[in-house]
């Protein structure tokens, strides 16, 4: 019984462990897998950072889907 225990709260935990969500842009396209939506046309990749390329003091964004995100955070690198 214990280990029919063990196995069931390891195998619960496992499938939460692989929820993560990453996307490191090395396909240099954000378009697609995953798709991301918003102001597209004011962002680029270039070796793997997506950057911002507006040409004016605006307000542009990006968002993905999720429908599984309870608890998550973003990391940023900011120049």
């Amino acid at each position: 019984m214990r280990k029919c225990l063990l196995l069931f709260i390891l195998t619960t935990c496992s499938q939460v462990g692989f929820a993560q969500f990453t996307d490191d842009f090395t396909d240099g396209d954000f378009t697609n897998n995953p798709v991301w939506t918003g102001n597209i046309n004011n962002f680029e990749i270039d070796s793997t950072q997506l950057h911002l390329r507006d040409t004016i003091t605006n307000t542009s964004y990006l968002t993905i889907e999720s429908k599984f995100i309870i608890n998550g955070f973003w990391e940023f690198n900011i120049r």
